[in-house]
């Protein structure tokens, strides 16, 4: 009886090692790319999807709440057509917030201890950037009912 003997052909243990080491490495890259992907992309609001569709509304929501922003100046020229065809849209949430304010300070005027008339013109004057009357609203509301917006 013949035996036959197959002969096989021992690696390197060294370079076994650097084998599995690299695709180990191969394998943790794409698993960060992957994780960090997928992190990023929540992060990615949904007014740029609606902006990169072309959606109208969508623009003009973006302009309505850019406009106030430093880096606005910065993207005016590339928004200015649509800017100057939709002022009236874009200038209408200003606007009715004004019209609030002032309806709300005229009630005030007939109630002015009602907690619920100085926080709500504390939300309208934080919405309008006024920080200094927002915080007086939000004192003097507080100081009558301490729970109020919280």
């Amino acid at each position: 009886m013949s035996s036959k003997k197959k002969k096989k052909i021992k690696k390197d243990p060294l370079l076994r090692v650097i084998e599995v080491s690299i695709l180990i490495f191969v394998y943790l890259l794409l698993l960060i790319f992957l994780g960090m992907n997928i992190f990023y992309s929540l992060y990615i609001p949904n007014i740029f999807f609606a902006t990169t569709t072309k959606s109208k509304s969508a623009i003009l929501s973006f302009i309505s709440q850019t406009k106030d922003l430093a880096q606005f100046q910065k993207i005016y020229p590339e928004i200015k057509s649509t800017f100057k065809s939709n002022s009236n849209v874009i200038n209408s949430q200003s606007k009715s917030r004004r019209e609030q304010i002032a309806k709300l300070e005229n009630l005030l005027s007939i109630n002015p201890d009602s907690p619920e008339l100085l926080y709500g013109l504390h939300l309208l004057y934080d919405a309008d950037g006024n920080a200094t009357l927002s915080d007086d609203y939000l004192a003097r509301a507080r100081a009558i009912d301490p729970l109020i917006g919280r």
